[in-house]
């Protein structure tokens, strides 16, 4: 997104089309990351709410190791 907005804009003096392109691709890539760490907290909080959480206890007849096994 940012390249094309440098690219499209008019050139001025002070900077080249190139070092436009540079600065709204950063500004832009920046804007992208903090957009998508949001949306990842938001996803993160939404899916713990639904999860849920469950205890694993061994058997009885699992535990008796007086036989052969395998």
């Amino acid at each position: 997104m940012g390249l094309i907005v440098g690219l499209i804009g008019e050139p001025s003096e002070e900077y080249s089309r190139a070092s436009a392109s540079g600065f709204f691709a950063m500004f832009c890539g920046g804007l992208g990351v903090g957009i998508g760490a949001v949306v990842y907290v938001i996803v993160d909080r939404v899916t713990m709410r639904k999860s849920s959480k469950h205890l694993a206890v061994p058997l009885a007849e699992d535990t008796d190791s007086s036989g052969p096994q395998g």
